[in-house]
């Protein structure tokens, strides 16, 4: 069943990330209520991937609040199966068992699931698994922005207002959700100086003076997760590569 239209609801996209896992994290949201849109993100000094995305879907609720729409329903649209499975089946245990795990040990992040659970309070949520990077825009927006945050802000806090962000101009209308299409071509890495076939988004990742090229984000995430100091990004065109590799400090081409 498809969620109810964000001019009935408010629809909100939620995603976190860090650079290294515990590392710099960032975290964002994307939210629209009828024409209204309005969206967030920030970054800390160190944190981890799971602590980002719960973050993120605090600070999401909390902006539903803070514009008054607390009886309004709700639809939250998330890539982390941790957070879905956290809020709709082990809080209740973790709770009666005093916030212990099944095998005694402490809930980690007990912190922010007590923050989460208070902000869900009275409000209607419909909770919304999303498959990451599979072209769903209003995903690919807030994954974009939250690992901007984690490797660029270096730990400093800041937030950005919607109109700077490059894809705003997408969501003066909200898009329509799309799934993404299954290539029959196997993964590969090609080298940086190749070009993506078809002119389709690719992901380029440095680690250890090493630029390579992926045209998946499952071969770019398998070489820079756990891996301190890497960078990665995902980009839509040659040239947008070449702004990626300024930013940087390297050479394209």
């Amino acid at each position: 069943m498809a969620p109810v239209s964000p001019h009935k609801a408010v629809w909100l996209y939620t995603d976190g990330a860090c650079s290294g896992n515990p590392g710099p994290g960032g975290w964002a949201y994307l939210a629209r209520h009828a024409h209204d849109v309005w969206a967030a993100a920030a970054s800390e000094k160190s944190s981890t991937n799971n602590r980002m995305e719960l973050q993120a879907t605090i600070e999401a609720l909390r902006s539903v609040r803070t514009r008054g729409l607390e009886a309004e329903s709700i639809a939250l649209f998330t890539d982390s199966s941790y957070v879905l499975k956290g809020i709709q089946e082990w809080l209740p245990a973790w709770v009666k068992r005093s916030w212990k795990k099944i095998d005694g040990s402490d809930v980690l992040n007990r912190d922010l699931w007590e923050i989460l659970s208070n902000e869900c309070r009275g409000l209607k949520i419909e909770w919304v698994l999303v498959p990451g990077h599979s072209a769903v825009a209003g995903n690919e927006f807030v994954d974009e922005w939250a690992v901007e945050a984690a490797q660029s802000l270096k730990g400093r806090e800041k937030s950005w207002s919607l109109d700077k962000f490059p894809c705003a101009e997408a969501f003066s209308e909200w898009p329509r959700e799309r799934e993404s299409k299954k290539s029959s071509s196997p993964r590969s890495s090609a080298s940086p100086k190749s070009k993506a076939s078809g002119g389709k988004a690719f992901y380029v990742s440095y680690v250890k003076g090493q630029l390579v090229r992926h045209s998946t984000w499952p071969e770019c995430e398998a070489r820079v997760k756990g891996t301190s100091g890497a960078r990665f990004k995902k980009v839509k065109s040659e040239s947008e590569l070449g702004e990626v590799l300024k930013s940087w400090g390297l050479k394209s081409g």
